[in-house]
């Protein structure tokens, strides 16, 4: 994990970003950097199983300061797993191949977006599934490509590459 932070930190420096705090959720969670968390310009959240993400971000009580942070003014950057905790809710997440977690009900998320997010469609063999899944929650879903992404200041929605609407 801290070869990913580390290949990051240069991408970010590269562009003129700091990324000043590693901060783990799980293992190797340290309480004490939320303060000098909060303090960053930026969030970054990273890729991974975005059921275990959501549930970690739930144990540590940290959607609501998330929240706050963007209400304060701070940006998050969300890559893969941490692009889809920004919608609403994550359960399109088990379409893009994340196993859910057991009694996993509550699927809600950071809510900062109208829009569902589905990283990686040019992975996808079939997008039906995502058609679907747009109907049914009557809301749009943007599939991003690798390297593309979604960029949301207020109410102003960009998209950077090839983003395909279901």
């Amino acid at each position: 994990m801290r070869r990913y932070y580390r290949d990051r930190v240069e991408w970010y420096a590269y562009h003129g970003i700091t990324l000043p705090v590693y901060f783990e959720l799980d293992r190797d969670y340290r309480p004490e950097l939320l303060e000098d968390l909060w303090e960053c310009d930026a969030i970054h959240l990273s890729g991974g199983n975005t059921y275990y993400f959501l549930h970690w971000l739930r144990k540590r009580e940290l959607l609501e300061p998330l929240r706050d942070f963007v209400a304060r003014g701070g940006v998050l950057i969300g890559v893969s797993a941490g692009g889809i905790l920004l919608t609403p809710e994550i359960g399109v997440s088990g379409l893009l191949g994340d196993r859910p977690l057991d009694d996993q009900d509550d699927l809600s998320a950071l809510n900062l977006v109208d829009f569902t997010f589905a990283p990686h469609v040019n992975s996808l063999r079939d997008t039906r599934p995502l058609k679907e899944y747009a109907r049914k929650s009557g809301r749009p879903v943007y599939g991003c490509r690798d390297g593309d992404g979604i960029l949301v200041d207020g109410s102003r929605v960009e998209f950077i590459g090839q983003i395909v609407e279901f």
